[in-house]
């Protein structure tokens, strides 16, 4: 039994099977607005009629697909950083800033090593007494 051919749809950019069977682009482009709007991909695979591992593969080998699922996890990201953001302003003061500042930035902000018996000081925490 011979694979059945992948072709571009002309309109999204995905890869689909020729003769029509499958995942198709419209299942493609249903499962990232399923997926965003849920979080969840077994979910957003299960709303277009497919297991995940079946999307898994086009992930794996379209990359148009692979792309557009790229950007709607950043868009995803996005979303949740600006309430993480306001939180860590209002919420518990600097420690609140502190962790989401260490969490989402670990490279820049995160709890510098201190020799024996000294404590670790974050960069958050230099930077504060910086601007004192």
């Amino acid at each position: 039994m011979e694979p059945t051919k992948q072709i571009t749809d002309a309109t999204t950019g995905y890869l689909v099977n020729e003769d029509g069977t499958g995942i198709q682009s419209k299942h493609k482009s249903g499962f990232l607005k399923a997926f965003r709007k849920t979080g969840d991909k077994t979910r957003a695979a299960d709303a277009q009629g497919f297991r995940y591992v079946e999307f898994e593969w086009h992930l794996n080998n379209d990359p148009k697909f692979q792309s557009d699922y790229k950007d709607t996890m950043l868009a995803m990201k996005h979303e949740i950083e600006g309430p993480m953001f306001e939180k860590a302003l209002t919420a518990n003061g600097q420690k609140e800033r502190e962790k989401w500042l260490a969490v989402n930035y670990p490279g820049e902000y995160g709890v510098k090593t201190a020799g024996k018996g000294e404590r670790s000081k974050s960069r958050v925490e230099n930077l504060l007494e910086q601007l004192k």
